[in-house]
């Protein structure tokens, strides 16, 4: 069965949120996920663009003929336990006040930038000199201060438990929704929320479309001073 999706999530529910976070008394822990989910909240990018992905390997093909006599095959996939991808602090452009990440489109993973404020890059630089961490090294996903992709999916509910909210089916993939929907209740068209969020899809923007997130940066600015 498709999993259920989050159910919508308000900016007071988010803020009150990350009031939870700031009261966690572990301070890696509120560190960690206060710039992931400012991060996520900011950017409308997905948890595995920001964190990386665990990259599925081959098991075997089954193969069978189907009642028409037609020969069908499927290729079955494990995760491999090998991370790839995620954002290091090297892939954060100060200058343009950029991140980039990699996305996929049309199966194949490409850079594209995601806009950054003044107080996330704020944010990412304190967090890399409190722990020490190298241009090189993974912001979410490093030898110094990490946590696992299913804890950061677990905390995400926790915090909304701690919050208050325990009658909603929120998930950390709500950050995502919200930003959609902000956005698009501000006006935005699809195709230029698409250049925020990263989505490249032929029913939204096109297969071949070359415009940029820079066209939208001056609108983006603006619509997110009270997100």
């Amino acid at each position: 069965m498709p999993k259920k999706s989050p159910d919508p999530i308000t900016k007071e529910e988010i803020e009150a949120i990350m009031k939870a976070v700031s009261e966690d008394p572990n301070t890696e822990r509120r560190h960690y996920y206060s710039l992931l989910f400012n991060l996520l909240r900011y950017t409308g990018r997905r948890l595995g663009e920001l964190y990386g992905v665990n990259m599925p390997k081959k098991v075997k093909v089954e193969k069978w003929t189907d009642e028409n006599g037609v020969e069908r095959k499927r290729t079955i996939y494990k995760k491999s336990g090998e991370w790839m991808y995620g954002v290091k602090f090297s892939d954060v452009d100060e200058k343009n006040k950029y991140l980039y990440t990699m996305v996929l489109k049309k199966k194949q993973r490409i850079k594209k930038p995601a806009k950054l404020t003044e107080e996330l890059i704020r944010q990412i630089k304190d967090f890399k000199l409190t722990y020490k961490l190298k241009d090189d090294d993974y912001i979410f996903r490093n030898n110094k201060v990490a946590r696992s992709y299913t804890e950061c999916q677990i905390m995400f509910k926790q915090y909304a438990k701690k919050a208050g909210i325990t009658k909603k089916n929120l998930s950390i993939h709500s950050l995502r929704h919200y930003v959609i929907t902000h956005l698009r209740k501000k006006g935005w068209s699809y195709e230029d929320i698409a250049k925020v969020t990263g989505h490249s899809t032929p029913s939204v923007i096109g297969i071949y479309d070359d415009s940029t997130l820079a066209d939208v940066e001056n609108k983006l600015e603006e619509d997110f001073k009270d997100l």
